[in-house]
């Protein structure tokens, strides 16, 4: 499946969009005193909001959105019914070819300035997003890399000349991993739920 960039860019940029991402950050970033959208260069370093937290550290953030219907392709729910979301782990940022060497997606990028990740849905397929941090998610997605590229669904998304690859994850293997990073273990599927309700 093929998706296009900007397309998916101009959705995540409209005034009611980034009205919905302030108020996210806000409410889930301790201590938030503000957020603004970044400046062009600080966009193209991979970098789309700045908040700033009690005592003026700057807090640098990625945006990651799912355009509306995503839900449908989701195929597992949690014990109770609950609908499972998938959140976007990008393997190339420029896919290898016959011509050139590729370029590592974001998510192993360990030279990324960004302190956090937020991923956005459509209120209609989830709605509430998760904010996680950069390096324990790389961190995972580097130990459960050939896990997921086996186990999960992949696609390609045109980047005018080029094409970007990610592997579409459950959210809950993604928070069991990070959770095994930080602490050595994963945590149950109904600890996760209870963390995504509060």
């Amino acid at each position: 499946m093929f998706y296009d960039f900007d397309n998916c860019l101009s959705a995540s940029k409209t005034p009611d969009a980034q009205a919905s991402d302030i108020s996210a950050i806000k409410l889930k970033l301790s201590q938030c005193e503000d957020v603004r959208p970044a400046s062009e260069d600080e966009d193209r370093a991979g970098v789309d909001y700045i908040a700033t937290i009690k005592g003026g550290r700057e807090v640098y953030i990625d945006l990651k959105t799912r355009t509306e219907g995503c839900s449908r392709f989701w195929r597992t729910r949690g014990r109770n019914g609950e609908i499972i979301p998938e959140l976007a782990i990008e393997t190339w940022s420029v896919c290898p070819n016959g011509k050139k060497q590729g370029e590592i997606g974001w998510t192993f990028d360990y030279r990324k300035k960004t302190d956090l990740i937020l991923y956005r849905f459509d209120p209609s397929d989830f709605g509430r997003p998760f904010l996680l941090p950069f390096h324990h998610l790389r961190m995972a997605a580097e130990q459960k890399r050939s896990d997921w590229e086996v186990s999960c669904k992949k696609d390609r998304q045109r980047n005018h000349s080029y094409f970007s690859e990610s592997i579409f994850v459950r959210a809950d293997w993604v928070m069991n991993a990070m959770n095994t990073v930080m602490f050595g273990k994963p945590v149950s599927e109904r600890v996760f739920y209870i963390q995504q309700l509060l």
